[in-house]
């Protein structure tokens, strides 16, 4: 079996093909391949616990093994660290885009980050999140149909709400607005 090291936390590990594990030292699961790599959802766990480094190593190395597989680079796309690897991921996204399952859409969030340290996020119909930090600009895979945002910063103190439909309208702009004596976020 080969040996190849946690991702999260670098303790080394036994793997073998076809079989989950965790990792003994932190927790984190993994589907076992030939290649050692991380699952997706060992990936969304990573960037869950804020450890973009190891995060952004295994969807390289995903996208390597993987090269036709929309979801990874995506995700790579939005951990980027500059614009010129976020926008080379998403031109891959837009080249393999109609790879993609008929009831599936792409949406394109466009965040005005005048304010970075509201701790700010989006989620889509309760249950996917997307941490908001400087890149300005996120992809994500949902259902076509409809769908409702919401909008929060600072930990829910503010939040707001849109019902969308990817169908007539696959494009976001949030924005967060600070006025003297006001703040005020918003979803066009």
């Amino acid at each position: 079996m080969p040996v190849t090291n946690c991702p999260s936390c670098g303790a080394p590990l036994t793997v073998g093909p076809g079989t989950i594990r965790s990792c003994k030292f932190c927790g984190l699961q993994f589907e076992d391949t030939e290649s050692g790599l991380p699952d997706i959802e060992s990936i969304k766990y990573l960037i869950k616990i804020g450890d973009r480094e190891q995060a952004l190593k295994a969807l390289s190395e995903a996208v390597e093994k993987s090269p036709n597989s929309i979801i990874f680079w995506i995700m790579k796309g939005n951990l980027a660290n500059n614009v010129s690897d976020r926008d080379y991921s998403y031109k891959v996204v837009d080249r393999l885009k109609d790879n993609i399952d008929g009831s599936k859409e792409i949406l394109d969030i466009d965040w005005d980050s005048m304010v970075f340290n509201w701790g700010c996020e989006l989620s889509i119909d309760d249950k996917k999140t997307i941490k908001l930090g400087g890149m300005q600009k996120y992809r994500t895979i949902v259902d076509k149909g409809e769908h409702t945002l919401v909008f929060s910063c600072n930990g829910n103190k503010l939040k707001t709400e849109k019902k969308i439909d990817t169908r007539s309208k696959n494009k976001v702009k949030l924005s967060a607005k600070s006025g003297f004596f006001n703040k005020e976020l918003i979803i066009e």
